[in-house]
């Protein structure tokens, strides 16, 4: 309605805008606005703050940093990923060293928490379980682990193993009962160049598995071909679109 259509809150005063400006990225901001039952998530910066996550409480109405504990001050945890697991948000953002880590916050004012010490590359969730790629450290600092997926169910502390990879799982997608995902094959010999695979979990090890392969991982003439834009389609299918030189760019669907 009209009357009850009002500012929130003037997080930047003055001619500046809370979205306005992204110092890492040197563009506008994305604000990645999430809602984790109810409780609304987001980016923005504000007046000695680059961006980092405020939450706003729907009963009480009160906005607040939800993230400047992990790099406090001026200096931004640069928070991505931004994602929604029942009332809580998981969000990739790295510590002042530069250690990139999963992190969750429910907002609640009491910052945010890490949640392993797993290095996230991207996460995807679809009702009650959320999905992250990324390598595992070795224990004492000695190497890290292969391209691993995880599984977060909404009241789990630490995520699980489902699989791993010869590459970092993309394209993470949630959908009715799990995910779905691509993985380029690890190795090419040109021009006999590997296909892209197609992956989908169900959130167990055994019903993690490969549905067909598309398109190609090729460093020669043509370049690589790959997915983009990957949807949830609802009803367990996702969507997805795929370029490449003989007929252009084309919609997909998996199920």
């Amino acid at each position: 309605t009209e009357s009850g259509t009002t500012l929130v809150r003037d997080l930047y005063p003055g001619p500046g805008g809370a979205f306005d400006l992204d110092v890492i990225q040197s563009g506008r901001l994305s604000p990645q606005l999430r809602n984790a039952d109810g409780r609304l998530f987001f980016l923005a910066e504000s007046p000695g703050l680059n961006a980092e996550v405020w939450g706003r409480d729907p009963a009480s109405g009160v906005l607040g940093l939800a993230s400047d504990n992990i790099a406090p001050g001026p200096i931004s945890s640069d928070p991505s990923n931004l994602t929604a697991l029942g009332n809580r948000l998981l969000f990739i953002a790295s510590t002042p060293n530069g250690s990139q880590q999963l992190w969750t916050t429910d907002g609640q004012g009491n910052g945010a928490f890490r949640v392993s010490d797993l290095i996230p590359y991207s996460i995807a969730a679809n009702s009650d379980t959320a999905f992250i790629s990324g390598i595992s450290l070795l224990p004492g600092g000695l190497g890290s682990t292969g391209a691993r997926l995880w599984k977060l169910g909404e009241s789990d502390p630490i995520p699980e193993l489902l699989g791993e990879f010869g590459n970092l799982p993309a394209g993470l997608t949630g959908v009715d009962g799990g995910a779905f995902f691509w993985v380029p094959e690890p190795y090419c010999n040109f021009p006999y160049c590997q296909p892209l695979q197609i992956w989908k979990t169900d959130g167990t090890q055994t019903g993690t598995a490969r549905v067909t392969n598309v398109g190609n991982f090729c460093p020669g003439p043509g370049g690589n071909v790959y997915p983009s834009n990957p949807t949830d389609g609802g009803n367990g299918i996702f969507y997805f679109t795929l370029y490449d030189p003989f007929s252009g760019q084309e919609l997909y669907v998996g199920d």
